[in-house]
């Protein structure tokens, strides 16, 4: 009686264990952000490229940013003025946000780095995006879903095929890219809501 007493105590932890890792807010929202600005801003640009009008991919490619950077600080200072979630993973979390800030970080670093280390190269700088934001969600499918690996492989393949039909990489990236973030940023701020509604005395 007593052994199973215990084995049953030690399947309460484990749940218990389970249910603290999975409550987890990573803030994936800026997922959803950018992945709805890459989703208009690639195409776009290659829309402009086609069509011989060049001079205004510039502007387009300064608004895509602009939007996205104040969007993403925006939603990011105002979830960062309460805790979203109660009792949450907050280890886990920040190591996840600190994933996709080395990732992000990388490449605005080599974005720069690139046109001045071999002249032309800024074309090849959406598909540098496109293999980071690859292996950033996949590496979010090891550590947080499962669900995310898929589409991180997915934008991997895309960029590949970018690189071989650069006539066309913006509305491949555009569109893999684009809906490789959004899904899963979808994903994640579904499961912190859902969460948040099954604990009674958890709210904004």
């Amino acid at each position: 009686m007593d052994r199973d007493d215990a084995l049953e105590d030690l399947r309460v932890i484990r749940r218990m264990l389970e249910q603290t890792h999975r409550r987890i807010d990573p803030h994936l929202f800026h997922f959803i952000i950018w992945g709805v600005v890459v989703l208009c801003w690639y195409p776009t640009v290659n829309v402009l490229e086609l069509t011989g009008k060049e001079s205004r991919v510039g502007a387009v490619c300064a608004i895509a940013i602009g939007a996205g950077v104040a969007l993403s600080s925006t939603f990011g200072y105002l979830a960062g003025r309460r805790q979203r979630l109660r009792a949450a993973n907050s280890q886990l979390a920040r190591q996840i946000q600190g994933v996709v800030a080395t990732f992000v970080l990388s490449g605005i670093m080599l974005s720069g780095l690139l046109p001045t280390i071999q002249e032309g190269a800024e074309r090849f700088i959406p598909h540098l995006w496109g293999f980071l934001y690859a292996f950033m969600v996949m590496i979010l499918g090891v550590i947080y879903s499962r669900q995310f690996f898929v589409f991180g492989i997915a934008i991997f393949l895309a960029s590949i095929a970018a690189l071989a039909v650069m006539r066309y990489s913006g509305f491949i990236l555009g569109g893999f890219m684009g809906l490789g973030l959004l899904i899963p940023g979808i994903i994640a701020e579904r499961r912190v809501a859902r969460m948040i509604r099954e604990t009674p005395d958890e709210g904004p």
